[in-house]
């Protein structure tokens, strides 16, 4: 062969062999192992975190109400109460889903529903870290995990909230993967998730667009100034603002797809310099002497003293829209203790964007960093975290989750020491329980829903004021009664009640004075409750 011609093959480009071509399989192998390990720890991480039994107060209500829609339709007048209230329900479908669940499975069942939700609430934060952080998959895993992990205890119950947060948490998901991917499809699923929780829970509905506020103003013009960049979303030049315009705005009379139509548009603007407000322990600002009041501040302490850092010690700048998202879930959650949870859920937004790469398409200096990514601490932490040894660790920890709540009897019952089951069981043994006019605590009246037993007042706090009852005045006179039960005959009296159900250690006052009087005699009494009849 001639010199020239050795030249000509020392120049064509060589054909690929077999081993030149990715393995594919490898590669989803790897993928489909992280997926199965991310999945493990978070089992893990349930079943170690200590959820409540069944015992929040709302969850009887909401067991009675959505059993009452399944045998009677949707009603415009309070079944429940002794007073005639107009009454609809602004959490319907949550109601419903706990009843048949609650039907089916019993406490068991909503006991088992309320981890599988917070499972799936950690799988879709960390989803969202993931993409803010640029797929920094065991730090957005633990973020994920220890910001649920906060507020479980508190607020993961069988309540309208968990679909809640688990929809805004899906909502924010759509936002991050439009932006980042530019996955126009992916915006389809927002009208999709408001009819969702305009009949979950409408009266948090306004939330949902106070959540897409920080993308449309970070998407509106591009500036640069000092260490905030604003536009950041524009840098390939697409025009992201009238996107999500156009779809904000059509977005905003999905709330009419519910059963009751408008008249339940207005419900959050009710809520605000209402009597609920200043009587809920939610609504009001976080008690910072107290455990949970402990935990938000040292969290919101924790995460600005992280910001301040990032802000003053690295060089990439932030997004306006982290910085609103930053600011914006700090004075709610200062404002009212139940914002709390979205500003834990959505922390990751904040504190791992400075991690993650620019927007837009992948630059070479991108994919050369992922191909390189096998050198790194991240891949080497992950290979540590997907070896046999975790995996048995991670087992372990689920079989010791299931023992000890199995041995507690966590998946049974509800603790239902903690309400008056034997004064109801006298009740609709001995007495018209349909039509007794009977005074109870705030906190026992869904259980005596519950049990069929008209009530005086229960956890429904709104249907019992003026804002939506004109001229109701049940709230405020159960607080008159708690402020001042000196003066419990005069109330007593305007509502001619029979009976008189009080939990000395709750209402210990009143129980103070109706044991000196000698109108009040002890019908049936627990280690907790006392029934008075009054004469």
């Amino acid at each position: 062969m001639d010199e020239n011609a050795k030249i000509g093959l020392e120049n064509h480009p060589k054909k690929k062999t077999i081993n030149d071509i990715p393995d594919m399989n490898g590669v989803k192998g790897k993928a489909k192992k992280g997926l199965i390990f991310v999945l493990l720890w978070i089992a893990a991480a349930v079943m170690a975190f200590n959820f409540s039994h069944v015992t929040d107060i709302d969850t009887f209500f909401h067991l009675s109400v959505g059993r009452d829609i399944m045998e009677n339709g949707f009603t415009t007048v309070d079944p429940f109460s002794m007073h005639k209230l107009n009454f609809s329900s602004q959490q319907w479908l949550s109601d419903v889903v706990f009843f048949l669940i609650y039907k089916f499975f019993g406490f068991t069942g909503l006991y088992v529903f309320q981890i599988l939700v917070a499972a799936l609430i950690i799988f879709v934060v960390y989803k969202i870290n993931c993409l803010v952080s640029d797929n920094k998959r065991y730090l957005s895993l633990f973020l994920a995990i220890a910001s649920v992990w906060l507020f479980q205890n508190t607020f993961i119950r069988i309540r309208p909230q968990i679909f809640t947060i688990l929809l805004f948490a899906l909502e924010i998901y759509i936002l991050e993967t439009y932006l980042r991917k530019r996955n126009f499809k992916a915006l389809l699923f927002l009208p999709v998730l408001c009819v969702l929780l305009a009949n979950f829970h409408i009266g948090a509905f306004p939330m949902f667009f106070v959540l897409m506020l920080p993308y449309l103003a970070d998407s509106l013009v591009k500036a640069d100034f000092f260490k905030i960049r604003l536009g950041y979303f524009k840098k390939d030049g697409s025009k992201l603002f009238k996107t999500l315009l156009m779809f904000f705005i059509p977005l905003i009379p999905l709330c009419i797809f519910n059963p009751y139509g408008v008249k339940k548009i207005l419900y959050f603007t009710s809520m605000f310099n209402s009597e609920i407000t200043k009587n809920i322990v939610e609504w009001k600002s976080p008690n910072f002497g107290s455990n949970l009041g402990a935990i938000i501040s040292l969290s919101l302490i924790i995460v600005t003293v992280i910001v301040i850092i990032q802000f003053a010690l690295t060089e990439k700048r932030f997004t306006v829209k982290s910085i609103l998202m930053f600011l914006g879930l700090t004075i709610m959650t200062l404002y009212a203790v139940r914002f709390y949870t979205y500003y834990m859920t959505f922390v990751g937004l904040i504190l791992l964007e400075k991690l993650g790469t620019d927007f837009g398409k992948e630059s070479k200096r991108i994919k050369a960093k992922k191909a390189a990514e096998e050198n790194t601490f991240g891949e080497k932490t992950a290979r540590v975290l997907e070896s046999k040894p975790a995996a048995g660790v991670l087992v372990l920890i689920i079989i010791a989750g299931i023992t000890i709540k199995t041995v507690l009897g966590m998946w049974q019952t509800t603790l239902f020491q903690l309400y008056p089951v034997k004064a109801a069981e006298y009740i609709k043994n001995n007495l018209d329980y349909k039509n007794i006019r009977l005074f109870n605590d705030y906190d026992d009246g869904g259980f005596l829903m519950f049990n069929g037993i008209k009530v005086f007042i229960d956890s429904r706090a709104d249907l019992y004021t003026s804002q939506f009852n004109s001229g109701c005045t049940v709230l405020k006179d159960y607080d008159e009664i708690m402020v001042n039960p000196e003066n419990y005959e005069e109330i007593f009296k305007k509502y001619d009640f029979q009976y008189i159900l009080v939990n000395p250690s709750l209402n210990y006052d009143l129980y103070q004075y109706l044991r000196k009087d000698i109108n009040y005699r002890i019908v049936t009494d627990d280690e907790y409750y006392i029934l008075y009849k009054r004469s």
